[in-house]
């Protein structure tokens, strides 16, 4: 057994499961961002992970997230694409809202105005209005359905990709709420340790910090599984 500052025992412990290729046990009284976020990386990863905390806040979360993963950016999406149809229906619908105004314009002038040469200049304005309001809200409407079809394209892929990790998520994470811990026990693949360290103490606080069999850290670890089941 050896004594280790905070800050050394939490370089291990993520070293430890950066490393680990095959399978991740974490038995801890607290967890923190750092650690949570490589141990969903993992399991994402197609490794297995168990993780055996009485941080409700956390494990909670993990299990949010295997549901929920990626939630925040499809949404986003999703919400760029209805925002990109809703413009593309609005150039759409203002090119023949004008060709309607123009008309109806040309209608009222005719019959007031009759036929001189006041009335064949506002025909030529109107229809170069008509022409070109046309042939600028169809270009605007075209690049947006350009750009509709690769965010269309974008969404379709984040949603794969989001079932796939979910999918993963949900078969390789695995999280187990227990009685009050105070101290952490790693196995990533046939590597073992045990600490008095959890990560939520202060960085200048020091812990021991101690290598054991992969066997003798399954045995603690079922002991207390079933002192949480009693």
């Amino acid at each position: 057994m050896i004594i280790e500052s905070c800050n050394i025992i939490m370089n291990k412990i993520t070293s430890m499961l950066l490393s680990a290729t095959n399978s991740i046990f974490l038995v801890s009284g607290k967890l923190n961002e750092d650690i949570v976020n490589e141990i969903y990386r993992k399991a994402a990863s197609g490794i297995k992970v168990t993780v055996i905390t009485s941080d409700k806040n956390w494990s909670r979360y993990l299990e949010n997230l295997k549901k929920g993963y990626g939630k925040e950016n499809q949404n986003k999406l999703q919400e760029s694409v209805r925002n990109l149809n809703l413009k593309s229906n609005i150039y759409d619908r203002l090119r023949y809202i004008i060709l309607a105004i123009t008309i109806s314009l040309s209608i009222v002038i005719f019959f007031r105005l009759n036929l001189d040469i006041i009335t064949i200049i506002l025909y030529i304005v109107f229809v170069i209005i008509d022409i070109s309001t046309f042939i600028y809200f169809t270009k605007k409407e075209k690049d947006i359905i350009n750009q509709l079809s690769i965010e269309n394209e974008n969404l379709q892929r984040e949603i794969n990709d989001i079932k796939t990790i979910r999918e993963k998520l949900e078969k390789n994470l695995h999280i187990i709420e227990s009685i009050e811990l105070s101290f952490t026990i790693l196995i990533a693949d046939d590597k073992a340790v045990i600490t008095s360290y959890t990560p939520n103490y202060n960085k200048n606080s020091f812990h021991y910090f101690q290598e054991i069999n992969k066997s003798e850290a399954l045995k603690i670890i079922s002991y207390i599984l079933n002192l949480s089941k009693s």
